[in-house]
């Protein structure tokens, strides 16, 4: 086939270009040709329309951040009470829409700035922050995440029950010490060793040898707490009787005395924020 002759002939005249006057070798070519051009075509502008959806859910998210942010500052700073989150018409005044945060990804966003701005402050503020927190229902998510089969949910669902001090699932968060997933023990171990108000009794829930990390999340705990009582570790060995060594590495650590061992009740109690 003349390739060259049949551009000439197309191009000079288009109208009088005869497709069955080419042989059938010269319209299968012919057509492979134009199915390419249309396959490169399709390609560059899908290309186009991911990259433009892309920018545009971005500026989306972004958007609809800066939002919230403006909204949970509103909050905070102008000492908002209860009873003002249950006005819609309220909400409004401040850019906020109860039917635009229903939907899940609206909610979401919501949901990570308040944990996020929760977790920077302190004092009535913090506690603002938790009341919009329960007001909004974000607590009532955590039972189903916290025995989510996704093990990002379970930590996450960890994660706010110790952010928020949420106690009605202080039994959830014991039982993930037991998580088969590895990430999931770790993170129930330090939210309960932080919430508990004796570190030490995060040693019941360690069957075997005790390992570095755990040892380090007891003690950073400890040393937190280091202004008030510490126990006398030497107490806790009847009590804990697999981890004696690491009892007496903590006598050590604290120059504690290693008085005579006293047999203890145990008591299990959190912290109350």
């Amino acid at each position: 086939m003349n390739i060259e002759a049949l551009n000439c002939n197309y191009f000079s005249n288009p109208e009088g270009f005869d497709f069955n006057s080419l042989s059938n070798i010269e319209q299968s070519i012919f057509c492979l040709i134009v199915m390419s051009l249309l396959l490169v075509l399709s390609l560059v502008l899908g290309l186009a329309w991911e990259i433009y959806s892309s920018q545009k859910g971005e500026f989306t998210h972004s958007t609809k951040k800066e939002k919230y942010q403006d909204y949970l500052s509103f909050v905070i700073s102008n000492h908002v009470q209860n009873n003002f989150l249950k006005d819609e018409s309220n909400l409004r005044q401040v850019y906020l829409n109860l039917e635009d945060i229903q939907q899940i990804e609206n909610r979401n966003i919501l949901r990570k700035e308040l944990i996020s701005l929760h977790n920077m402050i302190s004092g009535p503020e913090k506690q603002r922050l938790k009341d919009l927190y329960l007001g909004f229902g974000f607590a009532a998510d955590i039972s189903k995440q916290i025995v989510s089969k996704d093990w990002k949910l379970r930590i996450q669902a960890i994660y706010e029950i110790g952010s928020f001090n949420l106690v009605q699932f202080y039994p959830n968060l014991v039982s993930c010490l037991d998580d088969r997933n590895a990430n999931v023990r770790k993170a129930a171990f330090t939210r309960y060793t932080s919430l508990v108000s004796n570190p030490i009794d995060a040693l019941e829930h360690i069957s075997g040898s005790i390992n570095k990390w755990e040892k380090h999340i007891i003690i950073s705990n400890l040393k937190q707490r280091s202004g008030e009582m510490i126990p006398v570790f030497s107490n806790y060995k009847i009590l804990y009787p697999l981890h004696v060594d690491f009892l007496d590495e903590l006598a050590i650590t604290f120059n504690q005395n290693m008085p005579q061992t006293v047999r203890m009740e145990r008591r299990v109690e959190f912290v109350t924020l």
